[in-house]
């Protein structure tokens, strides 16, 4: 199975919306599962 890799580079703004907004993250992880992927997250 193919594995890809993101490498993403958020702004210090950026990672504190994520932070405040893990709906939005659990809508990630959805959207790459109904298509068959994976989300993982490495910090």
């Amino acid at each position: 199975m193919p594995h890809f890799v993101s490498l993403i580079r958020y702004t210090h703004q950026g990672m504190a919306k994520i932070k405040e907004s893990p709906a939005r993250l659990d809508a990630g992880k959805k959207a790459a599962e109904k298509l068959g992927g994976n989300f993982t997250i490495g910090i």
